[in-house]
């Protein structure tokens, strides 16, 4: 039976994506950042300097619609995370002029990063715990990618989408 492939916001492609990587029968439990990273279909790695202008920061963010951007230094390790929060908290709402900050002045310095390895589930309770929307992956290579909070639900929803049709195939005996 060929079910339509549920294409959540972002272009991701989960439930195709995660069946042809080998993915359908894991839970969020086995499912690691470095999978989630392998079903995304686009994996660029958007980063800015921390000289930089707000205001080109976020024409950078507008351009590829993402919502934050990687601070990184000339030799490629992460400074930083500047976001959406960011320019919110500490740009509009302290009316500073966006020409004239630096990325540097209002990005978070203490960036959580995560290893490849770690499990989907261990992931959601970082983002949790820290109240944070968008987590570097890093190994020894560097930089790996970055997955978001929508990245996540929508591995979430694809799981539950995929338990739901095997449920069904075994209720009515498709199997």
């Amino acid at each position: 039976m060929n079910r339509p492939v549920a294409r959540p916001a972002g272009g991701l492609q989960w439930g195709s994506r995660l069946s042809e990587k080998g993915y359908n029968m894991k839970t969020p439990d086995l499912l690691t950042a470095q999978d989630v990273l392998a079903a995304k279909t686009s994996r660029e790695i958007v980063t800015t300097r921390a000289d930089t202008t707000v205001q080109d920061a976020c024409k950078l963010m507008r351009t590829h619609r993402i919502g934050c951007l990687i601070v990184t230094n000339g030799a490629g390790q992460i400074q930083g995370i500047f976001t959406e929060r960011d320019v919110v908290n500490q740009l509009v709402a302290e009316d500073k002029d966006a020409s004239d900050t630096k990325v540097g002045d209002l990005m978070t310095r203490d960036v959580i990063v995560v290893e490849p390895e770690r499990n989907l589930s261990e992931i959601e309770a970082i983002m949790k715990q820290n109240r944070i929307r968008h987590l570097p992956v890093a190994g020894q290579g560097g930089l790996l990618g970055l997955l978001s909070i929508g990245d996540v639900l929508a591995c979430h929803a694809a799981t539950s989408q995929q338990m739901v049709h095997h449920l069904t195939d075994y209720i009515y005996g498709r199997y």
